[in-house]
């Protein structure tokens, strides 16, 4: 009877055992299915993360050169910050070569063997890096948000200005959470469970020193701005620059919403731009947000990146770093409810497409509305479709109503457009155009567009536009209220 136990035990062990040779099986199958798109995915994410960082690091150098020396300047000098970052971009780029080195020995060929190395592939160094990029990201993104918070802070304050520094005290709000998620990612005992990753203890400490310099400059300088009441208070902390209480960072939202002041996550991911003739556009992939140029030299400036992240985080919004000054790499726009504009970069770290496919045959719907240029409020008629995500428009009608068109840079890699099979152009270069709903209205917003040969023409709005509008709506109808 023994003798039978046993034997049954040992077939459910191998029954086991079988089972899960199995699974293995299976699971490495799917993995040689989709090694090809895994392949060609990341490779395009770690490709558009590299020029973000390029975008960031070009931008904080011309802010820093500054010849008018600020607070936070001041502040990061003190601190050598722009050194520990210099060097983990340095550290961040070199670690990236040696990825796309990696990616591009099982690119060249995709038989059955190369699928197979892949699928198994050591990633360790794909999940190493992941918060190294994410941390660097969002340093930069602070510290050029609080540079042009400082100087927004220097103007004198009128209801416009006022709103810039509501909507940056917003972007740095939420820059600061997102280097607290990085941080635990760098943490020894990360919450998560990723305790594998080579931690760099200067990052914890560079972060947390960024996190201090804001929270310092917003209780010294901004919070002032938004309460009158604690323009005493706040000097003689700014005299002392005694090291921030432990209250929670987002103390620059403590006073409450203004009015008229949306809580949007700046949901600027360019709307497609193309034209009011029938053209309908396809993306072989999803496309990152395209930059834009500021149309006046006088606006402040900023950049934000959307992204829902993943390492256990839920943060649907993931700040990336503020702009430079005309033509820097790329830009597009976040504005105050009220009054002057706020330029904002964005990117979206989603694999950027091949190609642009325009088909000559679609019709769109169209919608009539007001830009904004240097000879005030034009009427525009646009094209709208809500499965388009990429902003074109024509070099023509760019210069047609006086939009400044920022020419690309060496390195700018943005796909080109096709229109059936007549003619195929390359981007030239990026512009923003503010949307007006009424002619008369002071809130309006700015649509990021790139710019290509005359074939193209413009507008054509898409479903990123549509979203931005419904943001703004409200506010629109606030003011109309108020004119009551």
């Amino acid at each position: 009877m023994a003798e039978f136990a046993a034997s049954i035990l040992a077939l459910g062990g191998v029954a086991i055992s079988a089972i899960k040779i199995a699974e293995s099986l299976r699971e490495l199958s799917f993995r040689i299915k989709y090694a090809e798109k895994d392949i060609a995915r990341f490779a395009l994410d770690v490709e558009v993360f590299g020029t973000q960082v390029s975008w960031a690091s070009n931008t904080l150098d011309r802010r820093l050169s500054n010849p008018i020396q600020f607070q936070a300047v001041e502040e990061l000098k003190e601190h050598n910050l722009m050194g520990q970052m210099a060097s983990q971009s340095k550290d961040t780029r070199r670690r990236i070569k040696g990825i796309k080195r990696k990616i591009q020995g099982v690119k060249s060929n995709y038989d059955f063997l190369t699928k197979c190395k892949w699928a198994m592939f050591n990633k360790t160094d794909i999940h190493e890096i992941t918060p190294q990029m994410e941390s660097l990201k969002s340093s930069l993104s602070l510290t050029i948000n609080v540079l042009i918070l400082d100087e927004t802070l220097l103007k004198d304050q009128t209801p416009e200005t006022i709103q810039e520094t509501k909507i940056l005290l917003k972007l740095i709000e939420d820059q600061a959470t997102v280097l607290k998620h990085v941080k635990e990612l760098y943490s020894e005992r990360s919450p998560s469970g990723i305790n594998n990753i080579r931690h760099p203890p200067a990052m914890v400490d560079l972060i947390d020193t960024l996190i201090e310099i804001s929270t310092r400059i917003i209780n010294d300088r901004a919070l002032p701005v938004l309460d009158p009441q604690l323009q005493n208070q706040s000097s003689s902390t700014q005299n002392e620059r005694s090291r921030p209480s432990s209250h929670n960072f987002p103390v620059s939202l403590s006073l409450g919403s203004p009015v008229g002041y949306t809580r949007n996550r700046s949901e600027n991911r360019p709307g497609v731009i193309g034209s009011s003739q029938p053209s309908s556009q396809r993306l072989e992939n999803p496309q990152p947000d395209p930059p834009v140029s500021p149309q006046q030299s006088s606006v402040t400036e900023s950049r934000v990146t959307a992204r829902e992240r993943s390492a256990g985080r839920s943060l649907s919004f993931t700040p990336i770093s503020s702009v430079p000054s005309r033509n820097s790499k790329g830009r597009s726009s976040v504005v105050g409810m009220q009054g002057d504009r706020q330029e904002v970069e964005y990117s979206i770290i989603r694999p950027m497409p091949s190609r642009i496919r325009l088909d000559k045959t679609h019709t769109f719907s169209t919608l009539k509305g007001y830009i904004k240029t240097s000879l005030g409020p034009k009427e525009i008629t646009a094209a709208v479709d809500k499965d388009i995500n990429l902003s074109i428009i024509s070099e023509t009608v760019a210069k047609r109503y006086d939009l400044e068109i920022d020419p690309l840079r060496e390195d700018d890699k943005y796909p080109p457009v096709e229109v059936g099979d007549d003619w195929r152009g390359e981007c030239l270069g990026n512009v923003s155009m503010q949307w007006i709903p009424e002619e008369t209205s002071s809130n309006w917003f700015s649509i990021p567009c790139l710019v290509y040969s005359d074939y193209v023409q413009g507008p054509i709005l898409g479903k990123d536009f549509l979203k931005k509008k419904k943001l703004y709506e409200r506010a629109w109808r606030a003011e109309r209220q108020q004119e009551r």
